[in-house]
């Protein structure tokens, strides 16, 4: 016979592994559900779209813009130029997982775009990369948000008065929501 103690014993110990187990096997899952998917394998590029170039995020179903080089901001060869180097440096942000934000300010008197890890950071923070400098009395918010695809634009159009910086989220997060 088994004696009471042993049952007691044994019931402790299987409560034990169960109260161990559950945590465990929770935080495994978030884990996993946390990894980014591989399988959306988004691809970003420059594209010419009705002959503007423009920086596209692209997989085998969809292609979508995310900035496009419109003429009244950039000559031709400059918007050609731009757009290469915004899709390679944003690609190589992807495939790195720094993707994070973009947005614009006026730097040593320049107006520039560029990447940020996080809202409330400006493009001479450490970690931001410049991608490309607009004309001088620009309004680098204004000119960013009209750069942006309609994907990526908020449903308020920019207004500088309550806005002082746009930032669009542009993060494998952001990916894996869209499932495009």
């Amino acid at each position: 016979m088994v004696s009471m103690r042993s049952r007691t014993k044994r019931a402790k110990l299987s409560l034990l592994a169960n109260l161990c187990a559950t945590p465990t096997l929770a935080l495994i899952s978030l884990a996993l559900a946390a990894v980014p998917s591989k399988a959306t394998n988004v691809e970003i590029k420059c594209s010419t779209q009705e002959q503007i170039p423009t920086v596209v995020a692209h997989n085998s179903q969809q292609e979508v813009a995310i900035l496009q080089f419109l003429p009244q901001y950039f000559a031709p060869q400059n918007a050609l130029t731009n757009c290469q180097h915004t899709a390679q440096t944003l690609q190589n942000k992807l495939q790195q997982n720094h993707l994070s934000y973009l947005t614009s300010e006026v730097v040593d008197q320049q107006s520039v775009v560029c990447t940020v890890e996080r809202r409330g950071k400006g493009c001479t923070s450490p970690q931001a990369e410049v991608l490309f400098s607009l004309a001088t009395k620009t309004a680098p918010n204004q000119v960013l948000y009209e750069l942006l695809g309609k994907q990526f634009k908020s449903a308020e159009p920019f207004n500088p008065r309550t806005v002082s910086r746009i930032y669009t989220k542009i993060d494998r997060s952001w990916w894996d929501f869209w499932r495009f």
